[in-house]
């Protein structure tokens, strides 16, 4: 297929993009989620596209036919980022360089993370919320955002909204509750759960620029006596979908951070729970063996533990030009 320019306008009117453009190759680029109402109305087959870190490997290897393409990196709405007395909303269409620099002083370690993911120019393009409705089983930012509880608001054509919280969002490989006709707008994290301890850790053959073979996110809120009053276990590459492990997170609740023997259940849990598959990336042994030692890092983390680490500076997309 063939772009015959750009929408560009907050009208609804125009529905092609100038000269040489008809209904079947059209590529619109709306300013805000009225306008998206109106095209996405009028095309409701059209997928959209941010980034197009994932979507346009589609068309360039895979050959799709994509004749139509809602780019929504210009919607106002999606690219808001707010800090509130119990939450901090970040709008679906910012870019990982853009989370980089708002979340630089709240979740270090998140940003952390983000700065393995890809090369600059992908942090430049790919966005947060293409990167949870693309549903990769391995992407790295839902196990994280899994941790903290996020919750996504999805805006309908119709002009309806709701809250999801991020762990009902997934239903198997690839698939996930975002209709047709929606579109993630936001998500938003509790303050609280970014006080809370929390370790993300990613497994890879590179340190920078690849693709997770296990990636595991965890965060332990503490009652009296160093007891452990909420846990979140969470991992990508171990299933269909990026994994909450609820059964494992129970099994915590109320132990004590002190006694060595805290974390056999939830050890258990694991092994007899997790299904991973083998693949070119690392077999199914590796990865559950790496789940088991991954919450164990993060345990002995909790307890004041000094481990060693792999040390690199990533090369940060907040100084590249263009991010």
């Amino acid at each position: 297929s063939h772009l015959a320019g750009i929408e560009n306008s907050q009208s609804a009117d125009m529905e092609t993009n100038g000269p040489g453009a008809t209904e079947k190759t059209a590529y619109f680029q709306p300013q805000n989620l009225q306008a998206w109402q109106a095209i996405k109305l009028r095309h409701p087959d059209a997928p959209m596209v941010a980034g197009g870190t994932d979507l346009v490997l589609q068309i360039s290897t895979q050959y799709a036919d994509m004749p139509q393409l809602i780019d929504i990196t210009r919607i106002e709405e999606l690219q808001h980022c707010e800090l509130g007395q119990q939450h901090v909303t970040l709008g679906a269409g910012l870019s990982y360089s853009d989370v980089e620099r708002k979340l630089e002083a709240t979740l270090p370690r998140f940003v952390a993370l983000l700065q393995q993911l890809g090369s600059p120019q992908i942090r430049n393009r790919g966005s947060l919320g293409g990167n949870i409705a693309n549903a990769s089983p391995v992407a790295d930012t839902p196990p994280m955002l899994l941790a903290l509880d996020a919750k996504l608001k999805l805006f309908d054509v119709s002009g309806s909204a709701r809250e999801l919280p991020l762990d009902e969002f997934y239903v198997a490989y690839k698939q996930t509750q975002l209709q047709p006709s929606e579109i993630i707008v936001s998500l938003s994290l509790p303050l609280a759960a970014l006080a809370d301890f929390h370790r993300f850790y990613k497994i890879t053959k590179r340190y920078d620029d690849d693709i997770a073979s296990v990636l595991g996110a965890f965060r332990f809120s503490l009652g009296p006596n160093h007891s452990i009053r909420d846990a979140r276990i969470a991992y990508g590459g171990m299933a269909a979908t990026p994994l909450r492990v609820p059964a494992a997170e129970q099994t915590l609740i109320g132990k004590s951070i002190r006694d060595p023997r805290s974390l056999d259940p939830a050890i258990a849990v694991l092994e007899n729970t997790l299904q991973p598959i083998d693949d070119v990336r690392a077999s199914s042994a590796y990865r559950r063996a790496m789940a088991v030692n991954l919450l164990r890092k993060a345990w002995l983390e909790l307890g004041g533990a000094k481990l060693p680490s792999v040390h690199a500076t990533p090369a940060s997309s907040a100084g590249v030009q263009g991010a």
